[in-house]
């Protein structure tokens, strides 16, 4: 296709990237960060504001 040659690291490459991502993507996610209190408290306020009127 774009003129390289093909090999079988080639193609053991192309069948385990998938797998090999899938697998470690998982491992290497970042939990997400916790709310900060000044943050609800806001979204608290605001709700609260808003369904007053």
């Amino acid at each position: 296709m774009l003129g390289g040659t093909v090999g079988i690291g080639t193609v053991v490459f192309a069948l385990a990237i998938g797998p090999l991502v899938q697998l470690f993507l998982g491992r290497f996610t970042l939990a997400p960060l916790p709310t900060p209190v000044w943050a609800t408290a806001t979204a608290t306020a605001t709700a609260t504001a808003t369904a007053a009127q």
